[in-house]
C-alpha cells in the first residue's frame, strides 16, 4: 500500500494477495447463532483466497473465494469504484 490518504488520493496503489483457512469451530465461537449450522457441515476448515489490486480509486477483485471441502465453493471477480467513499461507491462483483 502506498503512503497517503485513502479517501482523498485516488491514485494510491493497493494490492492484497492472501490465502488461509478458518476453523469452523472458531467461526462458531465468533458467531454463536451459526454454531448449530456449522456443526452440520462435513468440513472442519474453510479455505479463503483473495487477490485484489488497483488503486484507492478503483480496485480489481481478481479472485475472492471461500471453499468448504466436500461441500461448497464460492468465488467472485469484478471491480469496485471509489471503495473508500461510501457515498459514491459502485462496482460489479459476480
Amino acid at each position: 500500500m502506498g503512503i497517503g490518504n485513502l479517501t482523498s488520493d485516488r491514485t494510491l496503489p493497493l494490492h492484497l494477495s492472501a490465502s488461509g483457512s478458518v476453523a469452523l469451530a472458531d467461526a462458531a465461537l465468533a458467531f454463536p447463532a451459526m454454531a448449530p449450522v456449522l456443526r452440520q457441515l462435513p468440513s472442519t476448515d474453510m479455505a479463503i483466497n483473495a487477490d485484489i489490486s488497483g488503486t484507492s480509486g478503483t480496485l480489481s477483485v481478481n479472485d475472492l473465494s471461500a471453499r468448504l471441502p466436500r461441500f461448497a465453493t464460492i468465488s467472485a471477480k469484478g471491480s469496485v469504484n471509489n471503495p473508500f467513499d461510501f457515498d459514491n461507491m459502485s462496482g460489479r462483483i459476480g
